[in-house]
């Protein structure tokens, strides 16, 4: 098993099965209430291979909560929405809400 968000690299040839996203009590509402979740810059290359289809997870590191099943509605891109959070060079993928 390889943990792809610890390298930030995902193998250009690498079917993922899901992907994890991680936020605070500070950024989960903007997460949800926008349906996009975010990375720093370093999984660049990681956050490329998300697929439309793919299952996301949000996990919220200050209660410990994994929340989930969303689903990829785009590839994974950066700078999606130029207004989501301060910091503008997020790695972000727009996903939906659970069914």
């Amino acid at each position: 098993v390889q943990d792809l968000a610890c390298s930030g690299d995902a193998p250009m040839n690498e079917v993922l099965g899901g992907y994890i996203f991680v936020c605070n009590n500070d950024t989960m509402q903007e997460d949800l209430k926008r349906q996009l979740f975010g990375l720093p810059p370093r999984y660049r290359d990681s956050v490329r291979a998300i697929t439309p289809g793919l299952p996301l997870f949000l996990y919220n590191y200050t209660t410990h909560q994994l929340h989930g099943i969303f689903e990829a509605a785009t590839f994974g891109g950066t700078n999606i929405d130029p207004t989501a959070w301060e910091d503008k060079s997020a790695k972000v993928n727009r996903g939906s809400l659970p069914r």
